[in-house]
C-alpha cells in the first residue's frame, strides 16, 4: 500500500510524497485552466461548432474586467454561461483570457480553412 509500481521499479512512500509535493507546488498555466474549465464547451482551441460562442472572437478578450465579469461573476448566466467564481480565482480568469488571446492571434494569422476565404 505504500508503493506504486513504476515500470519495473517501485516508488517508496517518500518518493511518492516528494513527487506529489512538487506537482502541487506548480502553478497551473492559463492553457491548463482553460482545458479544465472551458474546453468541454468551447473546445481546445476556443470553438466547438455553432453550439457555443467562438471565444477567439469575443469582445471580452480586450477587457480583463469584462472577461472576469463573465467568467467569475456570471454576467452571462442568463445566456447559459456558467459562473466559475467558486472554482477559479481572478488570476485564473486572467490566465485563461491570456491563453484565449494567444489562440485568437493564432487564428488571425492562420490561412483560411475553407474555399472562398471563410473560416
Amino acid at each position: 500500500p505504500d508503493m506504486v509500481a513504476f515500470g519495473n521499479k517501485l516508488l517508496t512512500s517518500t518518493q511518492i510524497a516528494d513527487i506529489s509535493s512538487y506537482l502541487n507546488s506548480r502553478t497551473a498555466t492559463g492553457e491548463q485552466r482553460y482545458v479544465a474549465a472551458c474546453s468541454s464547451c468551447h473546445g481546445n482551441d476556443g470553438r466547438v461548432g455553432n453550439l457555443f460562442p467562438d471565444l477567439r472572437y469575443t469582445a471580452a478578450l480586450g477587457s480583463p474586467e469584462l472577461f472576469k465579469a463573465i467568467v467569475i461573476d456570471g454576467a452571462l448566466q442568463a445566456n447559459g454561461m456558467v459562473a466559475f467564481g467558486k472554482v477559479l480565482s481572478t488570476q485564473d480568469a486572467e490566465a485563461i483570457r491570456a491563453h484565449v488571446v494567444r489562440l485568437a492571434n493564432i487564428a488571425k494569422n492562420a490561412p483560411p480553412t475553407t474555399p472562398g476565404g471563410g473560416r
